[in-house]
């Protein structure tokens, strides 16, 4: 089990910004020789900000600049293991890297045209050579998702672990979800292995057997946090985890009707929200 010292901290959420949340593994610092870590710890939520602050100010830009230039953020968090001893993680932003793979699912997505628009040819190889020149990690630490949180990432965690959450001004920012990387394995190889032995075709499969392979790439005393971000504010107290993992064990059991009644839950939670995606 890991417990979370407080971090303090907020989301400060921007009209008309999609909800973003994330998903991050935290290191500690032996994971990252011998390049070691570009940048100053910094609090989760307040990197956060800064984060989404820069990224509109490069998009109000006169001279339009679609990727982040400057220091990366590194983001720390203190956990407890069992004997009680707190240690400190650390997540790097590689908001560079994360740029550049937005940059290209934009690009297989629209038109050459479009893209060009969006991300100027001379802007990519100019950020290219950027990452060449940069030391790091080739891990990548965080995953982000639009409107909404994936249904696959809540097999990562339980109504056990601890969370935060973040309020300000009478509003919940966020809450943050944390699990000792180990754990969060062995709950992605429970759900994989009961979701392959009776729907083997389902697309939650795929999606649990890629979670898997990338936790497999980072340190075993790593911790996993999953960040509502702003849709915090909608869902939370959320059951999602819980209705995931009783949702799975139904499955195996072959009991339809709980399976069903626990994806209803899911679905009347976490469908509205995806809908706001397409909303005017």
């Amino acid at each position: 089990m890991v417990g979370i010292v407080a971090v303090g901290g907020t989301y400060d959420v921007a009209v008309g910004l999609p909800f973003q949340s994330h998903l991050r593994v935290y290191e500690p610092l032996r994971a990252f020789e011998p390049h070691g870590l570009i940048g100053d710890a910094e609090d989760p939520a307040a990197a956060d900000r800064q984060d989404m602050l820069a990224s509109l100010a490069r998009a109000c830009e006169p001279r339009y600049q679609p990727f982040p230039v400057g220091p990366e953020h590194v983001r720390a968090l203190d956990v407890t293991d069992e004997a009680g001893a707190t240690h400190t993680l650390f997540n790097p932003g590689q908001l560079g890297v994360r740029a550049l793979l937005a940059a290209e699912k934009l690009s297989n997505a629209v038109s050459t045209d479009l893209a060009e628009l969006v991300v100027p040819g001379e802007a990519l190889e100019r950020h290219l050579d950027d990452l060449r020149t940069s030391d790091g990690t080739d891990r990548l630490h965080t995953r982000t998702a639009t409107w909404g949180v994936p249904l696959a990432w809540f097999a990562l965690f339980s109504e056990e672990d601890p969370v935060q959450v973040f309020r300000s001004g009478g509003r919940i920012r966020n809450c943050r979800l944390c699990a000792g990387i180990e754990e969060a394995r062995g709950r992605v190889h429970f759900a994989t292995s009961n979701l392959a032995a009776v729907v083997p075709e389902m697309d939650l499969l795929s999606e649990l057997a890629e979670l898997s392979e990338w936790l497999d790439g980072f340190d075993d005393g790593a911790a996993v946090a999953l960040d509502y971000g702003q849709v915090a504010e909608t869902v939370y107290p959320d059951d999602s985890p819980s209705d995931l993992r009783l949702g799975i064990e139904c499955l195996a059991e072959a009991d339809l009707t709980g399976a069903a009644a626990a994806y209803r839950r899911l679905a009347g939670r976490w469908l509205p929200i995806k809908q706001l995606a397409r909303a005017s």
